[in-house]
């Protein structure tokens, strides 16, 4: 007789356990997140933030084979935003860890916007100022715009993991990468347009509207 009650609490346990992970199942909504202002704030500006940057790497590549007609300068442009960024990355999670993340995000889009402006205020007399000094300023632009982005990175990595609960993690990684690639594709398609039917100094102006 004891053998049977056991049975049945056993059975019955197993059953409440399955009903519950099947109510967690229908309460689970992959838009809980979004419905956090402050996080739908992040993914909004996360979203425009790498539209912008992508924007700014297609224009000054097209901008610099305009001026050289060197595929060459193409490469160091490159590499003059690769070099900072990698030098920064390296340390640049510990200072997220010490440092408030929200600070260094601020602080980041601001030289971001700084060395964006200086692209688009070189831009508008380009003949006048490739003349004088040549394509320095746009490579002290984009080392700016290096520097800024390796803080940015483990800065809003991180950063997320204050605007939702523990709970929502899983799903608030998910948005935010999809905000990204949405971003990564869509900011070179958006460069593209702008250049042709804009040019290059108001594709700069519109590229600090966006960040």
């Amino acid at each position: 007789m004891c053998d049977c009650w056991y049975y049945f609490l056993v059975v019955g346990c197993e059953a409440y356990s399955i009903l519950q992970k099947l109510n967690v199942k229908k309460k689970s909504d992959p838009f809980e997140a979004l419905r956090i202002r402050d996080f739908s704030f992040f993914i909004l500006a996360r979203f425009t933030l790498t539209v912008a940057i992508l924007i700014q790497s297609v224009i000054v590549e097209w901008q610099m084979y305009k001026i050289t007609h060197d595929p060459l300068q193409l490469g160091l442009i490159g590499l003059a935003e690769a070099v900072p960024f990698i030098c920064i990355a390296l340390f640049a999670g510990h200072v997220a860890d010490i440092i408030s993340r929200k600070r260094i995000i601020i602080c980041a889009t601001l030289f971001l916007i700084i060395g964006t402006f200086a692209l688009f205020y070189f831009s508008i007399n380009l003949e006048s100022n490739v003349k004088n000094y040549g394509t320095l300023p746009i490579y002290a632009a984009i080392v700016i715009t290096g520097l800024s982005r390796g803080f940015l990175g483990p800065s809003y990595s991180s950063f997320l993991t204050q605007l939702v609960p523990k709970e929502l993690y899983v799903s608030a990684a998910s948005w935010s990468s999809s905000a990204w690639q949405t971003g990564a594709v869509a900011g070179p398609a958006i460069a593209g347009i702008l250049y042709a039917y804009l040019g290059f100094t108001t594709s700069y102006a519109i590229d600090i509207v966006l960040i």
